[in-house]
């Protein structure tokens, strides 16, 4: 009786069925790291999509504010024109002219010295 040779028999199989279970479980590791990390790919691929739809909004609402704030310089220069101011005055009649020389002080020269009384009739022109 040779018992010795079955128990090598039965070990060989042993150790084969733990190689296959071990390859089994290696190949699901393998399979499921590959899914998360298509998975992953995706999602941050749909993230990027989402962050430069946000960019390609806020670029044109800031293109948007930049062109409203030159159509409001334009206007501004418009109402700042003497003949605009005179054509609004002659429209609304409101009996206005202008100052004579010696009415006007210049304040962009610097500091004046002399006193002002109440009553003194005189238009500052800070321009």
């Amino acid at each position: 009786m040779n018992l010795r040779s079955n128990k090598t028999v039965f070990k060989r199989q042993r150790k084969e069925n733990n190689i296959f279970f071990m390859s089994i479980v290696f190949s699901f590791i393998i399979g499921i790291s590959f899914f998360f990390v298509f998975s992953y790919t995706i999602y941050l691929d749909g993230r990027t999509q989402k962050i430069n739809k946000d960019i390609t909004l806020k670029d044109q609402h800031i293109y948007r504010l930049q062109r409203e704030i030159q159509n409001l310089k334009i206007r501004l220069e418009c109402y700042r024109r003497k003949d605009y101011i005179v054509s609004k005055i002659n429209k609304y009649n409101l009996q206005l002219r202008t100052p004579g020389d010696c009415q006007v002080i210049d304040l962009s020269s610097g500091p004046i010295y002399r006193k002002f009384k109440v009553g003194d009739n005189i238009a500052y022109n800070q321009y």
